[in-house]
């Protein structure tokens, strides 16, 4: 029952990654999951982060980029709790 558990958070995780790295890519995904998804969908905590400060973004018309995404992060002191550069970088290599 464990394994099962436990493959079920490792595929939650992947497919968390796979959403965030999505939005990263082409911000334009925001127009069709934002809807359906919030950040409390989430399962790992630093997605979830990613994907509100995402979601602010989004909704205040703002560019989701390598370049405001990160400044987003750190403007509310959340830079270090999503893994900083590491985060960013693991997500524009998933595509």
């Amino acid at each position: 029952m464990l394994n099962l558990i436990w493959a079920r958070t490792l595929l939650a995780v992947s497919a968390e990654r796979e959403i965030l790295s999505a939005v990263l890519v082409d911000p334009n995904v925001m127009d069709t999951i934002s809807s359906a998804i919030t950040h409390e969908d989430f399962y790992y905590e630093r997605h979830s982060l990613l994907f509100e400060v995402m979601a602010e973004l989004h909704e205040h018309n703002k560019a989701i980029d390598p370049v405001t995404l990160p400044q987003a992060l750190k403007d509310r002191g959340r830079w270090d709790k999503v893994g900083g550069l590491r985060a960013i970088g693991e997500l524009l290599e998933r595509h």
